[in-house]
């Protein structure tokens, strides 16, 4: 795997994206990781946000993770973290009547791997569950909008004005919060049934997929 970066500008905004590989893919070679530590350093300068990204619908941390974890922490200062979230996608795998079982499951294992790494800290480092098609979680909240606001919390100064000005117009003025309600969809979650929608009324989650999907890339 390779670094991939994403850079352009969004309703004015200059935004950078890079996508990295699990640094510990190669364990076998170290100055592979080192590497693009120092091209994402050098590139970026510095980070805004990061996003740790994994399953929710797994229910122990790989090893790999493991040694990502402790090459990041290892690369920057302790108050890097205060800029990161824990993404957990494939929430849509997971039943409705165990999602939050497997939610506080999945969050307390990682926790508890990334307290091993950066102390106290962890303690503080939010997790958004996600789903991979879906505009709500199995608990019928809307992802899009927990992430937003996640993201505002934790960003850095310098990249504030920026990610508010590049995503503020992709968010509906009728997107209700994380705890909206609830509405039917063409495919049910996990444990309900199917509703057959107005063919008259055209679902708001239908209205909002494209915008939904270009956020969680």
């Amino acid at each position: 795997s390779e670094l991939h970066f994403y850079s352009g500008a969004v309703n004015g905004a200059p935004i950078l994206l890079i996508d990295t590989p699990g640094f510990a893919d190669a364990r076998s070679d170290r100055s592979r990781d080192q590497a693009y530590l120092e091209l994402i350093q050098r590139e970026a300068g510095e980070i805004d946000l990061l996003l740790f990204v994994t399953r929710l619908d797994d229910s122990r941390v790989e090893k790999s993770e493991l040694d990502t974890l402790q090459i990041t922490a290892d690369a920057f200062t302790p108050e890097f973290w205060n800029r990161s979230i824990v993404v957990l996608t494939r929430s849509d795998a997971v039943h409705r009547d165990r999602f939050q079982e497997v939610l506080n499951g999945r969050t307390e294992v990682i926790r508890e791997a990334l307290e091993e790494v950066i102390g106290e800290d962890a303690r503080t480092v939010p997790f958004v569950p996600i789903s991979n098609d879906r505009t709500r979680n199995p608990d019928r909240r809307y992802w899009m909008m927990a992430l937003w606001l996640r993201s505002l919390e934790r960003l850095g100064e310098r990249g504030f004005d920026a990610f508010v000005f590049a995503t503020v117009s992709r968010l509906d003025t009728d997107t209700p919060g994380p705890d909206g309600p609830a509405h039917s969809e063409s495919a049910p979650l996990p444990g309900e049934e199917r509703v057959a929608p107005d063919p008259g009324v055209e679902p708001p989650e239908r209205r909002r997929k494209t915008q939904a999907s270009h956020l969680a890339r």
